[in-house]
């Protein structure tokens, strides 16, 4: 399992910002993948608390976009 850095995270997040513009459905798809990845790590034990509470912090930022958030 690879870390998720703050930039790698940035960097999804610009990719949810972007795919929310034009295809709700892969911008929701983008978003659990980024909680699930975030939750994996968590479990792997790779952040520090400081760390983590940074991360955490910057996926919350995700909930500011705006886009339908669907469940089939």
């Amino acid at each position: 399992m690879k870390k998720l850095t703050l930039d790698d995270i940035k960097e999804r997040i610009a990719r949810i910002e972007n795919a929310a513009l034009y295809d709700f459905e892969v911008a929701h798809a983008e978003e659990d993948q980024l909680n699930e990845d975030f939750v994996e790590c968590m479990a792997a034990g790779v952040y520090s608390k400081q760390y983590a509470i940074e991360v955490a912090k910057l996926i919350m930022k995700v909930r500011d976009i705006d886009f339908n958030r669907v469940c089939a």
